[in-house]
Order: C-alpha cells, then structure tokens, then sequence
C-alpha cells in the first residue's frame, strides 16, 4: 500500500468510528472520497546529490500517484527515465568533470496532474590538478655534457615551454609525472656563472620553475 492509501483509510477509517451512527456505509464512502490535493502529492528523496569529480552513479524515489516529468538546468549528467507515472526510482548517471571548478545544477521534478514540484540539487566537485618540478634548482660545473635529473609530477600534461640556451631537455613534454634530463651543451668558458631558467606548465596553466646554473671555469 502506497503512502497516499494509507494516509487515506487512516482518515477513512476516523471517520467511521466517529459516524458509525450512518445506515449505509456505502453513502458514507462517497462523501468522505479523498480530497483532490491528496491525489496532487509529490514527495522526492533524497532533494540533494553529490558526485565525486570521476563521476557516478545514484538514484532518487519519486512518491506520487500521478504522472510526472523530470526538467534539468546545466545538464552534466543522465537521467532515465525522464518521465513516468506513480511512484518510481530516477537514476542519475554523472560523467567526468575535467575541470577544476566544481558544478551544479537543479533538477525540477514536477508532477502533471497539479502542477506540483519539488527539485532536487546535483553537485559534482572538481578536479584537483597539479604540477611539481624539482629540484628547484640545477647545477652544473663548467663541463659540457653534463647531465642530471629533473622530476616532474603532474596528473595532466605538460610541456617545458622555456630553457636556457646552455642545456638540453628530454623528453621536452610528457603525460603525468615522469624525469627529464638536462644535459649542458658547451663548455662556460666565460668569465662567470651563467644561468636562466628552466619552465614547465600543463594545460591548465599551472607553472612551476627551475634555475639552472653552470658555473664558469
């Protein structure tokens, strides 16, 4: 038995012990017929959810007697079904979100006999990207040919957008963390330490900086 049926003989059955003087209980019956407003019940449970930024899956459980629709702002997700009649499961299926900002967005369901709704908050937070690379910085001797380790950690993509003339790096990109190696093209035979610096960034502009240095001879 529905909560509406229930609700129902509950205020059905008040009634009969209260009037059990009547004659004829049918007569009875179709004067104490439920009133309309009862009929126009929507309930939803939960009214709110929250995803993770991989995504998932949930549900919700609509209470109504009638026919509903489902209506949705900001659309980042899938909802099945759509449309229904009497108390049913929505399920909520959300995709990656790919940026770091969380989002939201309302589902309104609304039931079609009285215009009756109720809405439902979806949140999805965001991802956390980052970039290190370290050491913060490189030091070579004079030498040309020198070569040594650069670490990179990273959950997106990156690229070495900058480096000094004196080095080499390889790899000059890559996808998630990985080492890097610079490695100094000539010998500094000039009169003092040269540097510059070593930049790296991923493609959610996130940059992190190397000195690099080689001392002179």
């Amino acid at each position: 038995m529905s909560i509406l049926q229930r609700k129902w003989y509950e205020k059905l059955l008040a009634r009969l012990l209260t009037l059990l003087g009547f004659s004829s209980t049918f007569a009875f019956m179709a004067c104490y017929a439920p009133p309309t407003e009862e009929y126009d019940y929507l309930e939803v449970n939960p009214f709110s959810l929250s995803f993770p930024a991989e995504g998932g899956d949930r549900s919700v459980h609509i209470e109504t007697e009638n026919k509903w629709e489902v209506s949705v702002s900001n659309r980042f997700f899938d909802i099945t079904p759509i449309t229904g009649v009497g108390s049913s499961n929505i399920f909520v299926r959300a995709s990656r979100n790919e940026e770091e900002y969380s989002r939201e967005a309302l589902v309104q369901v609304r039931e079609l006999r009285g215009g009756t709704s109720q809405y439902i908050t979806v949140w999805q937070e965001g991802v956390y990207y980052y970039l290190y690379a370290g050491p913060d910085s490189i030091i070579f001797s004079y030498e040309k040919g020198q070569t040594k380790h650069l670490t990179v950690s990273s959950n997106s993509v990156w690229t070495i957008t900058e480096i000094p003339t004196f080095v080499a790096a390889s790899p000059m990109a890559g996808i998630r963390s990985g080492d890097v190696l610079v490695t100094t093209l000539s010998e500094n035979d000039s009169t003092g330490t040269r540097e510059g610096l070593l930049t790296v960034q991923d493609t959610k502009g996130h940059i992190q900086y190397v000195i690099v240095r080689q001392q002179q001879k």
